[in-house]
């Protein structure tokens, strides 16, 4: 286990320092900037803070992190930005290890391709490091499947896993959609229900008071997390606000892209688990737990590929089966005359998934949506170097960067914002800033910068240069000067350009050297 968990951290850790592009914002919203509030009194916590619809649980530990490097005295932007990272890059190691020790039990005949799987993940690469909640919510997941006791077992009184599945749910109830079919199924083919149900009754209590105590704690008034998350997300759909998706765009788009070039053998294994007769228990347990939580999110109008995460290690146990299965087909034994194409195929497949999974992590990694991150550090050093005067304003699509978990240097700054209508009775014609403003940027900017008033506008100005055009007359009246320029991405939208452009007001930076 130790030289696995060592393969896998080098793994994972390299992925802190290759993966240097922005995927969602809530990387950094939902996490780092809740953790430097927490630890350096000044930051922005958004709507959903507000709303209480997050726990404070997972940004506790980064913000625990963040107070232990400012007593050492090492708090700089470039360490704030790297440790949480590197810790998030371990406990997904640790998971890796956990669904690898499950994958490659003796009982499911996966050994021989069980680590491939997991090294040759595309998607798991691109966000094993990132601090998203989808990210904590797959490994505590994996974990847990690793230590559930799937049929047939002879341990079916175990509990073990319900620990961590409920650290899952304190994190993110989601999780409960997964872990529940579960749980059923052990209650039913144990002989140790009642064991089972008093265990799972004590750890559920422990599991609310936890998460009622650090959000309460936290928000500094009464909260419950889970409870405002299904509110908002399941009774008000406030979720579809941020877009809408097909019914069926999980099918066709979520599980190829969470999978990249291991749908092939995912796909083998499971027809050949519909297809029987050899179908396993553990088989139609994990097929049900799979198709129900893929179709349960699927009447959600908005979808993440993110969403499905957690059930990566079911899809790459499956993968793992049928890598298996392709390897002994009968091909080799029946059809001698291509016998020769099948031998170096499964020679070379795992080169082969290996280079399938590397292209895609290091153009996604490297290259697609960079700019918004690139330009952090240039301006946290500017801002360093003249705090008093520096103001920054974001004319772009809501949180395309970070904030304060990447300057740390408390400056005025203002962005776009794209907060939901949170009124009980919603009303039709409600359009956040980010949509008015681009509607009719020259309305937003004439009633916020108008020219009478010119001590209110910002030293800095952040855009994508899709706005160049169409920002011209206010920079010109502005006195602005182009003073840095980050490349983004190949594939720009409306909204979102090839780079990512920096302005500076000279005349609001007088006295700074």
């Amino acid at each position: 286990m130790a030289k696995d968990f060592r393969l896998f951290a080098a793994l994972r850790l390299a992925s802190v320092f290759l993966v240097q592009t922005a995927y969602v914002p809530d990387e950094y919203w939902q996490s780092l900037e809740v953790a430097h509030k927490l630890s350096f009194g000044y930051g922005y916590l958004t709507w959903e803070w507000q709303e209480g619809i997050r726990s404070y649980a997972y940004p506790l530990v980064f913000s625990g992190l963040f107070k232990l490097l400012a007593y050492l005295g090492v708090d700089n932007v470039k360490i704030l930005v790297t440790a949480p990272r590197i810790l998030q890059a371990l406990i997904t190691a640790y998971a890796d290890v956990s669904i690898l020790s499950w994958i490659r039990n003796p009982t499911y005949g996966r050994s021989p391709w069980a680590k491939i799987t997991i090294v040759t993940s595309w998607y798991l690469f691109y966000v094993g490091s990132r601090t998203i909640y989808n990210t904590i919510e797959a490994d505590l997941i994996g974990i847990a499947f690793s230590l559930y006791p799937w049929p047939p077992s002879k341990v079916s009184g175990s509990s073990k896993y319900l620990i961590v599945g409920a650290l899952a749910c304190v994190i993110r109830p989601t999780a409960a959609v997964i872990l529940l079919p579960l749980f059923i199924c052990q209650i039913i083919t144990s002989s140790e229900r009642l064991s089972i149900i008093l265990k799972s009754i004590i750890i559920t209590c422990f599991a609310t008071a936890l998460v009622f105590t650090v959000d309460t704690y936290t928000a500094e008034t009464a909260s419950f997390s889970p409870i405002n998350f299904l509110k908002a997300n399941i009774g008000r759909n406030i979720a579809s606000f941020y877009g809408e998706h097909p019914g069926l765009w999980y099918f066709t788009s979520g599980i190829p892209m969470l999978l990249g070039a291991q749908l092939l053998p995912f796909l083998y294994e499971v027809y050949k688990i519909v297809k029987g007769p050899n179908r396993q228990s553990y088989d139609i347990l994990m097929m049900f737990v799979f198709l129900s939580t893929v179709l349960l999110y699927s009447f959600q109008p908005h979808k993440e590929t993110r969403f499905l995460l957690p059930l990566l290690p079911i899809a790459l146990f499956w993968s793992a089966g049928g890598l298996s299965r392709f390897e002994k087909s009968s091909l080799k034994e029946n059809w001698g005359r291509i016998q020769g194409v099948v031998n170096w195929t499964s020679r070379f497949l795992p080169w082969l998934l290996l280079i399938s999974a590397v292209v895609p992590s290091l153009y996604f990694g490297l290259v697609h949506q960079r700019g918004t991150l690139d330009v952090m550090p240039w301006l946290s050093n500017r801002a360093q170097s003249c705090p008093e005067k520096t103001r920054i304003l974001f004319l772009m699509p809501c949180h395309s960067t970070p904030l304060y978990s990447h300057l740390h240097v408390d400056v005025p700054t203002r962005f776009l914002t794209c907060v939901p209508d949170l009124q009980s009775v919603p009303d039709p014609g409600y359009v956040d800033e980010a949509d008015l403003f681009y509607a009719d940027h020259v309305s937003w900017l004439n009633k916020n910068f108008p020219e009478t008033k010119p001590e209110l506008l910002y030293s800095h100005i952040v855009y994508f240069d899709s706005l160049q055009q169409k920002l011209e007359p206010f920079l010109r009246w502005g006195g602005y000067s182009e003073v840095a320029s980050f490349f983004h991405t190949h594939l720009p939208t409306e909204r979102v350009g090839r780079r990512v452009i920096v302005q500076e007001r000279a005349a609001s930076l007088i006295g700074c050297t």
